[in-house]
């Protein structure tokens, strides 16, 4: 079981590129890979600066990223395709607007 990421007080992401992310959720497909995934996000000029946590088996491997205070994503791959495929993702933490 993964816990949501640690929130940190700097912004790792601009909050204006932070609050694309639930737009784009729709737009990911199952089978995606990672660099499509974070283009589709658009998180791909930020993903190194993210605090990444990660943990589980292989087929469900669940990756905790942070994009701002109190505003994280989680997001599970299947590490056992080559590359690995993307599965599901969701929003977590309260920063989120609902």
């Amino acid at each position: 079981m993964v816990t949501a990421p640690v929130w940190l007080p700097d912004l790792a992401v601009p909050f204006w590129v932070a609050n694309q992310v639930p737009k784009r959720l729709r737009l990911l497909q199952p089978g995606m890979t990672e660099a499509q995934v974070w283009a589709t996000l658009g998180l791909r000029p930020y993903r190194r600066r993210i605090l990444r946590e990660g943990s589980g088996p292989a087929k469900d491997y669940r990756q905790g990223w942070h994009l701002g205070p109190k505003r994280g994503l989680l997001v599970v791959f299947d590490h056992t395709r080559t590359p690995p495929a993307f599965k599901q993702a969701r929003l977590v933490g309260e920063g989120w607007r609902r």
